[in-house]
């Protein structure tokens, strides 16, 4: 198999508390659905089911996605193992290894100019 992005199917954005109201915002001027919404983080989705989202320092996702940065992009990918050993083969760290939470299994690793991506594939 081939590994190859097939889509972006998650985007998160660290945001203040106080900035959560303007991704329910965006969500209804948008025609996004409201997946979840707590006073740490907003789910959105699309049409298609991509996951866009909002989340502040409370809500407690690994510190390593953040650090220096405001958003963090999630890759689709057919072979999440086979995408982990080519990256890491090429020389990019691997933050986190290959997880699985509910209906996805994910890697974190640092890209160009340090900026942590998510692959994801199905389970």
């Amino acid at each position: 198999m081939t590994t190859e992005v097939t889509e972006v199917t998650w985007v998160a954005h660290r945001v203040e508390p106080s900035e959560l109201p303007g991704a329910l915002a965006l969500a209804e001027s948008l025609g996004l659905t409201v997946a979840d919404a707590t006073s740490h983080h907003v789910e959105l989705r699309t049409g298609r089911g991509d996951l866009v989202e909002y989340v502040t320092d409370e809500h407690g996702l690994p510190a390593h996605l953040f650090a220096g940065q405001q958003v963090v992009v999630g890759l689709k990918v057919p072979d999440l193992e086979e995408a982990v050993a080519r990256l890491s083969a090429r020389g990019f760290e691997v933050v986190a290894p290959p997880q699985s939470a509910g209906p996805v299994r994910f890697a974190h690793f640092r890209g160009p100019g340090g900026t942590v991506h998510a692959l994801i594939a199905d389970a």
